[in-house]
């Protein structure tokens, strides 16, 4: 077989110029003019703390926007374990090494309308897609899932970037009450879209892809899972997907999502 075609990523020293503290996670904005100028939806950066020895292993990051403006890329990391806990926690000013933008990005559509479905943080890289569908002139509707209403952090932002907002909350708190996925199927059995963006959790995406299908809507899934170079060297997050096995971190995180095919 033919060999894989390494990438050779730019390293930047990105300084963090805000930080928005959220109940579970933090939206950071860093100064880094290489990753704004070229990141695309759906793409993400590895990010590290310089002069962090307990700290070495990088954590992939999805690009949730990108300001040419000022230079700059918004970031939400949830707070999971040590790494995340303290990227988290960063001053102001304080300097951030990171290496891309990295991995396969969202296709825009040219025209017509676009459907975006989020489920938690899983959010936040649909936003950056939905500036630039709009900014191509897609009509979005956006479908915003969360467990409760606290956790609805994005939702102002992914409002203003939507001709259509639908918000669902589990315990019913904000909303219509109930999943993402179930928000999906109706605006599916509803109205007719020339694709379908989907991000969330594992969980989420599994219910989804049947729904999906039965539609007989082209989709595009972005898929989180656990990588330690993004590079496609270490091959720790290799799924199958399709029945093919892929390294989410080159071959993805976007994957297609053809209406006949279906998820192994």
């Amino acid at each position: 077989s033919p060999r894989r075609r390494l990438v050779n990523p730019e390293t930047e020293r990105a300084q963090l110029v805000a930080s928005c503290q959220l109940t579970d996670s933090a939206l950071l904005t860093l100064k880094a003019p290489y990753a704004a100028r070229n990141a695309q939806p759906g793409q993400f950066l590895m990010l590290r703390i310089p002069n962090r020895p307990d700290l070495t292993t990088p954590r992939p990051i999805s690009v949730a926007d990108a300001d040419l403006t000022s230079n700059t890329v918004s970031l939400l990391i949830q707070r999971k374990g040590c790494g995340t806990t303290v990227l988290c926690s960063l001053r102001q000013a304080t300097e951030v090494l990171l290496w891309g933008p990295l991995g396969r990005p969202f296709s825009l559509l040219e025209r017509g309308r676009a459907l975006l479905v989020g489920g938690g943080v899983g959010v936040a890289p649909l936003l950056f897609l939905a500036k630039r569908l709009t900014e191509c002139g897609i009509a979005v509707t956006a479908v915003y899932g969360a467990k409760t209403k606290t956790q609805l952090h994005l939702k102002a932002r992914l409002e203003s970037l939507s001709d259509n907002l639908v918000v669902c909350t589990e315990d019913g708190t904000e909303g219509v009450c109930g999943s993402a996925v179930s928000a999906m199927r109706q605006q599916l059995a509803q109205n007719r879209f020339d694709r379908v963006y989907l991000c969330g959790p594992p969980s989420m995406v599994r219910h989804a892809l049947p729904l999906i299908t039965k539609a007989k809507a082209t989709a595009q899934v972005l898929l989180e899972g656990r990588m330690l170079c993004g590079l496609g060297v270490c091959a720790c997050c290799t799924i199958k997907w399709q029945g093919r096995l892929l390294r989410l971190c080159t071959d993805g995180p976007v994957l297609d999502v053809p209406a006949a095919a279906e998820d192994d």
